[in-house]
């Protein structure tokens, strides 16, 4: 780390929302100016910064300074202090002011307004009135000054400041000293082992009830990042002694303060005693009391026949159901809430199609709607009816952080069909069934093979497992799909059997496996798989029409290195920027990865970098998925919400679907080389599947049927016999 220090000239750019700021900066020993740019508090023309960082060079604007961390000078000369006061720190002081004070206490000046800012009412032409305006504004300038000092002090990154500032406010500094454990308690995506620092610097005693509820706080967050509701409490004490380095006694006397203050339940899953975060107790606890609620009231006979169905579905779609389709559709429509399940090419979007029609031939309000934007797109093309995604729909508003739609303000619909139900969590499950009247009809739809939610729980497959809502698996695969090798050879996967190649004879084929050994021999292949072979032997456009799809982030075959390597064979743009470790270009495949209403704009949506302006330091991208080709501007440090797309990682892929997709897999991705990974990869692919890799590699993830066990206690809910 270097340290410079100078005189602010001017703030180029400054995001009060997450403190990215672009600034010049005099350098105290020469007589140029340098470019800082970082998380910072809002800093001032004339303010004198000591600055800690690294220098890095921008495509566009040459060399800058990182700001790694930095305080805030107090000026000692009489001109220096005239030129801080006016800088803008305190409103509403001009020169004329700032000179009169300064002529008044000379050097002093500083210390008088933090000591004693009542003598500046001793100055002819300040009044009590200004005197106290000018203290108070210095008051909260110097507030920052000091947490931010403080933070410094004990090792804390600057990107911490803002953060802690917006969620505390005036009491950050008292946190931040006093309690600073808090902060991961209430905010438990905050590094334990960061705010630890906060806590030795406070001279905390690593068995304090504060510190250890923390970490209990932390562990449970972190088993919820793998899937988990709860976890045992044994292994839970276990898991926090190895993050706290503290003893399973003071764990317990922790312990049974969050629990006094709601923040954790325990409850006796035979034989264990388990703690949920609460959040998440009330939401599959929440979950499990709706569907049975749901059920405790007979559902409504539709006035409709047999034949009547078959006719409905006939007219609209130019086919009868199939008997198994046919079963599904009438045990759907006798129920006030069903499941639908089963892999590609059985009819899962027939079925969807067919009941949509029967609704609304029957007056019955339909609403769709699936967890991602891409998903439900895909599901509104299908359908030709309005989808939206599960946020949407329940008009997730970002200032609560809550959904409008609830109990007290419900859904208008009768029936609410839900695509890619696998994607959910018991979380957003939680929500969507609290915004349902006790009158409408749920239909979930989705694969019950493919991966489980990002989020927590075990929701799809805990409802199916309960056998208290109907559940339809359908298994029969439709003429047309047979004679996919894609899906033909997903679903020999999904059976624990190894893809076939395709035996038709024919030259070009939908399905390939191409042997390599090695990472780097991987790579190679999938360079010139994207570049060369497949646009000139299939016509498929390397940037719109295929997709990359690999298991890990890291590794020579993992996102980041294959987005490396493809963005430099594929977009030789010279218009670049440079945000975190991404290095974005005119022309680039990128992803959006969070969702924002504000841009309406979702997790999992891709599109592509239609042009960099530097002047206005504005990223504009283009989604063409969207009807409209939508684009949506992104400042600079808006960036993180992107990243490189021409690789994805097979969770992302989720929900989508692609002409062509290509997925690495070798030895190395030995952690994640699970069936159902490799099945929801192979099925993202619509007409052509290429998988590069290790033999070894393949049966290794074909064979691996076990499953990462996830802690829920949805299925027992449900259903009180297996409890």
């Amino acid at each position: 780390m270097i340290t410079v220090s100078g005189t602010v000239l001017n703030v180029t750019f400054h995001n009060p929302a997450n403190g990215y700021t672009v600034a010049k900066l005099k350098q105290s020993d020469f007589s140029s100016s340098i470019t800082i740019v970082g998380i910072m508090d809002e800093v001032f023309p004339g303010e004198k910064l000591e600055i800690t960082g690294n220098w890095e060079e921008h495509d566009k604007f040459g060399e800058q300074f990182r700001v790694h961390s930095y305080e805030s000078i107090i000026p000692d000369s009489e001109e220096e202090i005239i030129n801080y006061l006016t800088s803008g720190i305190i409103e509403g002081i001009g020169r004329s002011t700032a000179s009169k004070i300064v002529d008044f206490f000379g050097k002093s000046t500083i210390s008088v307004i933090e000591s004693s800012p009542e003598s500046l009412a001793d100055i002819p032409g300040i009044g009590k009135k200004k005197a106290e305006s000018i203290a108070s504004a210095w008051k909260n300038h110097n507030y920052a000054r000091q947490l931010r000092q403080y933070l410094h002090e004990a090792g804390i990154p600057s990107e911490y400041t803002p953060q802690i500032i917006i969620r505390y406010g005036n009491l950050s500094l008292d946190v931040v000293t006093k309690d600073p454990y808090r902060i991961v308690k209430e905010n438990p995506y905050f590094n334990f082992e960061i705010i630890d620092r906060l806590g030795k610097k406070a001279m905390i005693e690593l068995s304090d009830d504060s510190r250890l509820a923390a970490g209990i706080v932390c562990v449970l967050e972190k088993a919820s990042n793998s899937g988990h509701c709860y976890l045992e409490l044994e292994d839970l004490k276990k898991r926090t002694k190895k993050l706290t380095g503290s003893e399973e006694s003071a764990i317990e006397n922790a312990m049974e303060i969050l629990l006094g203050e709601s923040f954790i339940v325990k409850e006796k899953i035979d034989p264990e005693e388990v703690i949920y975060p609460f959040h998440l107790y009330k939401a599959e606890k929440g979950a499990a009391d709706k569907l049975n609620a749901i059920f405790e009231i007979p559902s409504e006979r539709l006035p409709i026949t047999d034949d009547e169905i078959k006719a409905v579905t006939a007219s609209h779609l130019g086919v009868i159901p199939s008997k198994e389709q046919f079963n599904a559709i009438k045990g759907i429509l006798d129920k006030k809430a069903g499941i639908i399940t089963g892999g590609p090419g059985t009819g899962k979007t027939t079925i969807i199609k067919a009941l949509c029609n029967i609704f609304d031939h029957l007056g019955k309000s339909v609403s769709l709607a699936a967890p991602t934007g891409r998903a439900a797109r895909r599901l509104s093309e299908v359908t030709g009816n309005k989808a939206e995604t599960i946020h949407k729909l329940l008009k997730f508003n970002p200032s609560t952080e809550l959904f409008d739609k609830n109990e007290t303000d419900p859904l208008d619909c009768d029936v609410l069909i839900i695509d890619e139900s696998s994607m959910i969590d018991i979380i957003l499950c939680y929500h969507l069934l609290k915004a349902l009247t006790i009158n409408t009809r749920i239909i979930f739809v989705g694969d019950i093979f493919q991966l489980p939610s990002v989020g927590p729980g075990n929701f799809l497959s805990d409802i199916i497992g309960s056998s208290k809502i109907p559940s339809f698996q359908l298994t029969e695969i439709f003429r047309q799909a047979k004679q996919s090798p894609i899906i033909m050879n997903a679903h020999r996967v999904n059976s624990g059997m190894l893809p076939v190649k395709d035996q038709n004879g024919s030259e070009l084929s939908e399905f390939y496996f191409i042997k390599n050994e090695t990472p780097k021999k991987a790579v190679e292949t999938i360079v010139e798989l994207l570049t060369k072979r497949i646009p000139k032997r299939f016509g498929f456009d390397p940037m719109e029409e295929i997709q990359v799809i690999t298991p890990m982030h890291k590794g020579e075959t993992g996102t980041l290195n294959l987005n490396k390597v493809l963005q430099e064979k594929l977009n030789s743009s010279r218009e670049k920027v440079k945000s975190g470790s991404n290095i974005f270009k005119k022309g680039d495949k990128v992803m959006h990865l969070v969702n924002n209403y504000d841009k309406e704009v979702f997790n999992g949506d891709i599109g592509k970098i239609k042009s960099v302006k530097f002047k206005d330091e504005i990223v504009e991208v283009i989604y063409p998925d969207y009807p409209e080709k939508r684009i949506v501007e992104y400042s600079f440090d808006e960036l993180e919400e992107l990243s490189l797309a021409y690789a994805i990682s097979v969770h992302k892929s989720q929900g989508s679907e692609y002409p062509a997709v290509i997925i690495p897999l070798m030895t190395q991705h030995f952690p994640l080389l699970q069936r159902n990974l490799l099945y929801t990869g192979m099925t993202r692919g619509k007409k052509l599947l290429i998988i590069v890799g290790s033999s070894r590699a393949l049966e290794i993830a074909v064979n691996e049927n076990r499953a990462s066990k996830r802690f829920s206690y949805l299925k027992q809910r449900l259903c009180p016999v297996l409890n």
